[in-house]
């Protein structure tokens, strides 16, 4: 489980990351909340309890987790709607280095 797990959780990470530098922060937040009450919560309950599959079914909600919120952050970095969030813009790079 922790060869899918990895991938998806250092995708998670680094656009993540990238977002919260760019000022975006507000999505990632409403992103893991919707993901993980929305989703992880009944998922991990269905799967590991109901379904009878105990700690591989909560792993594989994990798994399921990440690779998501992973693609979420990519398809929100990939749409560039999050440089209308952007806290610093070229003009204000040139009016601090012009001082």
């Amino acid at each position: 489980m922790g060869f899918l797990l990895e991938p998806a959780r250092c995708l998670n990470i680094v656009i993540g990351e990238a977002l919260r530098a760019a000022g975006d922060a507000r999505f990632i937040v409403m992103t893991g909340v919707c993901i993980i009450w929305g989703l992880c919560v009944p998922c991990t309950y269905l799967l590991g309890i109901h379904w009878g599959f105990g700690l591989i079914g909560m792993w594989a909600v994990f798994v399921m987790d990440e690779g998501l919120r992973g693609l979420l952050l990519l398809y929100r970095w990939r749409s560039r709607a999050w440089e209308k969030k952007v806290l610093v813009t070229p003009d204000d790079k040139a009016a601090s280095a012009a001082v």
